[in-house]
């Protein structure tokens, strides 16, 4: 994800993986989405969940379940599922 902003070939990549994981039946999840822009860009790409140091760094198991049921500090909106 880290130069999907700047990169046209990084957003092709990322596009493509998309489209094939769609085409396949397929949820996808994107790693790695550090930036409001990284989200945006997967959002009109319509990825079904995302998961990176935009919400949370890597957490135990007990913290991410507390982390969730709290509501956490995402931004995330229906269309993207968070995963911590």
């Amino acid at each position: 994800m880290r130069d999907v902003n700047v990169e046209p070939n990084a957003e092709a990549v990322v596009r493509s993986i998309l489209s094939l994981g769609r085409n396949l039946g397929f949820d996808c999840v994107a790693e790695g989405v550090e930036t409001p822009q990284q989200l945006d860009f997967l959002r009109g790409q319509i990825c079904d969940e995302v998961q990176g140091f935009l919400y949370s760094p890597a957490l135990p198991e007990a913290d991410c379940s507390a982390l969730l049921r709290s509501g956490g500090h995402s931004p995330v909106e229906n269309s993207i599922t968070l995963c911590g």
